[in-house]
């Protein structure tokens, strides 16, 4: 079983082990708890890749306007950069 599925069933059906009650114990069916369960986790990837998607927006703004208005320290960083990868291999 994957570790999708298994909390997909602890969603469902609930895990006395780990307090989780469920959906069949708050008096949903199951069919309306695996309807809820879908909607969840494909909004879930979607927050997910809409966040990432910003974030690295971000970021490249950022070094682009340090390499507008610091092309020399970018390129020693990089460099310095370079070169420790190259001597920790």
């Amino acid at each position: 079983m994957s570790m999708i599925e298994d909390y997909r069933i602890k969603f469902i059906h609930g895990c006395k082990e780990k307090g989780i009650s469920g959906c069949l114990a708050l008096g949903l069916t199951e069919d309306v708890g695996e309807e809820i369960y879908t909607v969840t986790s494909n909004m879930a990837r979607y927050c997910f890749n809409k966040s990432h998607a910003a974030a690295m927006a971000k970021l490249i703004y950022l070094f682009v306007w340090l390499k507008h208005y610091y092309p020399l320290d970018v390129k020693m960083v990089i460099q310095e950069c370079y070169e420790r990868r190259i001597s920790d291999a």
